[in-house]
């Protein structure tokens, strides 16, 4: 609540608006991914299945797949959604305000420094004051529902398992990747503030 209700960057002075910022915060929240990567995702890479999408993360250096994710809850479904829009060209970028520092290609690093300082204007923040903190907040909000499966968990935010077994041979199946984007979830309060700072309308 306090990174949403947080006051946006002075008008006009910004390269990047507060709507802007939680979108990016929010899908961090409701899918555990870095911001770094959510930063990255084009078109492509967000593909529609049933129930909601899958989102591809891939390696920058040589595109290598490093993960598929799916994502279900209404509040980022419904945001993808929008930010799709009628759009289909498969290089075009989710978020295409993004704007790489003048000879570099990430797209996260200005961006990032903008969502660092919006967390900075929080009121009540008083550990995990960096952008990774949303990442964080998943992996312990998620972790505490009963049936979760910790390998799956940690293969859904892409966590590095600890040996060589779990590395190379156990893989997780999607549908056990699908209930751990099932219990993607909030208090009420949290989800309705979500959607209305992101103005988003969703059905009961």
């Amino acid at each position: 609540l306090a990174i949403l209700e947080a006051p946006g960057p002075t008008p006009g002075k910004a390269k990047y608006s507060k709507a802007l910022i939680l979108e990016v915060l929010t899908l961090g929240l409701l899918t555990g991914a870095r911001p770094d990567e959510v930063c990255s995702l084009s078109l492509r890479f967000v593909r529609e299945v049933e129930g909601g999408y899958t989102l591809h993360f891939n390696d920058p250096k040589n595109d290598e797949s490093v993960r598929t994710i799916p994502v279900l809850h209404p509040i980022a479904v419904a945001l993808l959604q929008r930010r799709i829009g009628d759009r289909s060209t498969p290089t075009d970028q989710l978020f295409h305000e993004l704007r790489p520092k003048k000879g570099h290609d990430n797209l996260y690093e200005l961006v990032g420094r903008a969502i660092s300082r919006h967390l900075q204007r929080a009121t009540g923040l008083t550990e995990g004051k960096v952008p990774y903190c949303t990442r964080h907040t998943f992996v312990t909000e998620v972790g505490t529902h009963e049936g979760i499966n910790d390998h799956a968990l940690k293969r859904y935010v892409g966590h590095k398992p600890p040996g060589m077994t779990d590395e190379r041979y156990r893989s997780v199946p999607m549908p056990a990747l699908r209930a751990i984007a099932a219990k993607a979830k909030y208090p009420q309060r949290v989800e309705q503030a979500m959607a209305a700072h992101l103005g988003l309308s969703l059905e009961p």
